[in-house]
């Protein structure tokens, strides 16, 4: 009588569930009656026991049993499979076959494509290890004792007390993992999120609750809008949203959707309210064990938690929660480390009736950063677990109020004020000409900078003259100071950066003058030294027709040149350019904005707002002129896209605007 082993692909086996709807892992058992194939090689060979295998991130797995099967004309039918998935993958070597060829380990899944005949041997192997196999089954009451035996030491109560506990509870996390995953998959008008698999590990989780999540963002500071509602809302609110706040302002257009894709995400965790419920959804326990969390090769234990563990059953339950307990050098990639329940405060029995107390530093000595600031205070943090280096964190929270405010009715026009107040190195010179800024020495102006900033580390405390030509007469050196300069653009510093420029300038070789005076260009135009910034961008173009390489992006270089022309009157040239940036890169958004306003100017309404509206769909401001910025039509797109416009003092006062 003959045994073979045949092979189960990925695909099927991600899509085959328990007998209670989950997917299969390690300890489940795939009630499988059937094995769907018409291969000779099987007919030509089974006359005992159909072993089936299936091969998951180089590992084996046996998946199934079929005793004595028979076939249909189909597939091979047998029993239901009572056998519980177990991983074979140290049995891989050992398996010979009736080729006596074994299984190539290196490519297990291509060797394991023919159906194989096996030995005497091999069955024997395979028969202890399914007799070995631990079903991860467990009744629902076993889970409740054990997830009442968790939470009694994790709060250090009684479990006759975790029992009959009677408050509301609820679990949340907060990590980057979910922000750089999920964000964009949410959808706002269902609150929903789809995904194809639960989540596998602690770090990254995404089985939230989105309607009760909290979601942060500059955008929901008061600051942010003038919408004289939302300022109220975001003010008590302090810049997070809930989920359910969120989905009402998106649905209203009263938020762009730009913003949804950069949040900060405070996530609650799906699941009831009671301890024992919210503790099952912290554990990841609601699908166990068709959702099981296994160890990594790094895991260990807290010692402190290693006899608590040894006392739960079945041992892929103990495996589970045991990635709740690590210690805290494991947990940096494999598990979480439990940093222990909040330290009471003198004045917990009393503190949930006043709204005005600050919590901000009663939380930082606690430990639990997450609801820092809570006024009035709405979760009681009560235990709280790390994940990794940092990257999250998750707690059990006891809830005092999770009433979510309604979003307010629209309150008028929701202009945003261009800011009016610059930083010192961003701010435009009244001549609109460079002459003031550059007039001031090098040296006069480095005794004014940090001692430990960058451009003082450069020159040093010597004559940065004699510094800035010896940097200029190697290629790194002269690299390394441009560099430093575009850093200083970056930080918006354009004033230092000029000033930097203008001291190296005749110094600049032929090589690096492409580079130079891009980023002269760049200061210039934010500036607002239109004319210096048009002929130094004209500069620009010569230069890179000249030179062989160079990293400067010719688009940009066109659109600056583009936009001081349109600011200078110059519309004719503007256009040209603008036209000539989009053509080297037609989705440069700030081409077509230029481009919208010069056609406005030269009296092309139409073609203009088609493309102003495509810029400013995508987060650009055109920064027009003041005919253009007055606009009824411009304005209503500024206000559609939360483009910033210029409001007079009496405009800004009737919005509520600073």
């Amino acid at each position: 009588m003959a045994d073979v082993l045949a092979i189960v692909s990925a695909a099927l086996f991600d899509k085959a569930r328990d007998a209670r709807g989950r997917p299969l892992r390690k300890g489940s058992i795939w009630a499988t009656d059937a094995y769907a194939s018409t291969n000779k090689a099987i007919a030509g060979k089974l006359s005992g026991d159909l072993w089936l295998v299936t091969v998951r991130d180089e590992a084996l797995w046996l998946v199934a049993v079929l005793e004595r099967p028979r076939h249909d004309g189909r597939a091979w039918q047998a029993a239901a499979n009572v056998v519980p998935v177990v991983d074979i993958t140290e049995l891989a070597s050992e398996l010979e076959f009736d080729t006596g060829s074994g299984v190539h380990c290196e490519r297990m899944a291509m060797s394991l494509q023919t159906p194989r005949g096996l030995t005497a041997g091999d069955v024997a192997r395979l028969k202890t290890a399914a007799a070995g196999a631990a079903s991860s089954e467990i009744a629902g009451a076993e889970l409740d004792a054990a997830i009442v035996k968790i939470t009694a030491a994790v709060l250090g109560r009684t479990e006759a007390e975790v029992r009959a506990d009677g408050e509301r509870y609820a679990t949340f996390q907060i990590d980057d993992g979910f922000a750089e995953q999920y964000l964009e998959r949410i959808d706002w008008a269902k609150l929903s999120l789809a995904v194809d698999e639960p989540s596998e590990w602690l770090y990254g989780r995404h089985d939230f609750d989105l309607r009760g999540s909290l979601f942060e963002s500059e955008a929901f500071e008061p600051e942010a809008t003038t919408d004289r509602a939302l300022k109220a809302l975001f003010a008590r609110q302090r810049g997070w949203l809930y989920g359910e706040q969120l989905a009402a302002l998106v649905a209203q257009k009263r938020l762009p959707r730009e913003v949804l894709a950069e949040l900060s995400v405070i996530g609650r965790l799906r699941g009831g309210t009671s301890l024992i419920e919210a503790m099952r959804s912290l554990l990841m326990l609601i699908d166990f064990p068709g959702h099981q969390l296994e160890p990594c090769e790094y895991a260990e234990t807290d010692e402190d938690w290693v006899d608590l563990l040894a006392t739960i059953e079945p041992p892929a339950l103990r495996e589970h929660l045991a990635l709740y307990f690590q210690e805290s050098q494991a947990a940096r990639c494999c598990g979480a480390y439990f940093e222990g329940p909040r330290a009471p405060r003198d004045d917990d029995d009393d503190h949930d009736d006043h709204d005005d107390v600050d919590d901000t530093d009663a939380d930082e000595v606690d430990g639990c950063m997450m609801f820092a600031g809570d006024e009035p205070r709405r979760y009681e943090p009560l235990a709280q677990w790390m994940i990794g280096e940092g990257q999250g964190t998750f707690c059990l929270v006891r809830i005092v109020d999770d009433t979510i405010a309604a979003v307010p009715e629209f309150a008028g026009q929701a202009l945003l004020r261009k800011q009016a107040r610059l930083a010192p190195g961003a701010t435009p010179p009244a001549s609109g000409r460079s002459d003031e800024i550059v007039a001031e020495p090098l040296r006069d102006h480095l005794v004014q900078l940090d001692e430990d900033d960058p451009l003082r580390d450069l020159l040093g405390d010597g004559d940065p003259h004699a510094k800035l030509a010896a940097l200029a007469a190697n290629v790194r050196g002269m690299g390394q100071l441009l560099d430093t300069v575009d850093g200083y653009i970056d930080d918006d510093e354009y004033r230092t950066a000029l000033i930097v420029l203008a001291a190296c300038g005749p110094a600049v070789k032929p090589k690096h003058r492409p580079r130079f005076e891009h980023l002269r260009s760049v200061a210039l135009t934010r500036l607002r030294c239109f004319p210096e910034a048009l002929a130094s961008a004209q500069q620009c173009l010569k230069a890179l027709r000249g030179a062989k390489t160079s990293d400067v992006p010719a688009a940009e270089v066109h659109q600056l040149l583009a936009r001081s022309a349109y600011h200078v009157g110059e519309l004719a040239l503007a256009l040209d350019h603008a036209d000539r940036a989009l053509a080297l890169e037609p989705v440069f958004m700030a081409a077509h904005a230029t481009r919208g306003c010069v056609l406005f100017a030269q009296g092309d309404a139409k073609a203009a707002f088609k493309a102003l509206e495509k810029a400013m769909k995508a987060g650009s401001d055109p920064d027009p002129r003041s005919e253009l910025a007055a606009d009824p039509k411009y304005r209503s797109l500024a206000l559609q896209y939360r483009i910033p416009v210029e409001l007079s003092d009496v405009e800004a006062a009737a919005l509520g605007v600073e």
